[in-house]
């Protein structure tokens, strides 16, 4: 599927300082994160380099929404019939699931992706309309995945208020942070530059990392 970067993501939780610094400085219209060290871009290919997700393949923009979710799809829906999802509920899918060839598999993981990395809600809320652009005969491994995330990353702030504590940023938080953490060294703490981010970061590492925020 060409997700298998994704097995070692150790990330357990985020730090809300560090979450609202990488927030507050990225810059939608120039897909940049700026720091007062430098600017660090934020592009499919350091998204790519960051998740080794797919990229290069077919975009969703150019897939086409389908007028109805396809049998498959429809069926994949109906084992979860709460609005709400939460992503422990499609892992413990996968880990009941059949192989990572079942279509049941791949839905289960692509959608997790998404829950947790592309389309965070707070609630646990499905991004339904993602489905509409998916068939069982798809294969997910020439979708460029890493398009999906930039595209998203594009309108993240568009519904966010940051003065209004009942507005949640709903957009690729984690994957700002790694950015951020990867891309800005910190003298006060050591980094395995040998482990991928995906496998090195976690809270408690997060949390010590947020000591070194410089506005």
């Amino acid at each position: 599927m060409g997700f298998g970067r994704l097995l070692t993501f150790s990330v357990d939780g985020l730090p809300a300082k560090l979450g609202y610094f990488v927030v507050d400085n990225f810059n939608p219209d120039k897909m940049v994160i700026c720091t007062p060290a430098r600017d660090i871009k934020v592009n499919r290919k350091v998204i790519h380099k960051l998740l080794g997700i797919p990229t290069g393949g077919q975009k969703f923009s150019s897939i086409g929404k389908l007028p109805m979710l396809t049998d498959a799809i429809a069926d994949w829906r109906a084992r979860y019939p709460s609005v709400m999802v939460p992503p422990t509920k499609m892992v413990k899918m996968i880990d009941e699931s059949d192989g990572e060839d079942s279509f049941d598999f791949r839905m289960n993981f692509v959608m997790c992706f998404v829950a947790v990395l592309v389309d965070c809600h707070k609630q646990s809320c499905l991004w339904e309309e993602i489905l509409e652009y998916l068939d069982d005969e798809m294969d997910f491994e020439t979708i460029d995945w890493c398009d999906l995330v930039v595209e998203k990353l594009r309108t993240c702030k568009d519904t966010w208020n940051r003065l209004d504590a009942q507005s949640f940023f709903v957009g690729p938080l984690t994957i700002l942070m790694l950015l951020y953490v990867d891309s800005i060294e910190f003298m006060g703490m050591e980094v395995d530059s040998a482990v991928c981010p995906l496998a090195f970061w976690n809270l408690k590492r997060l949390r010590e990392r947020e000591k070194g925020l410089k506005y």
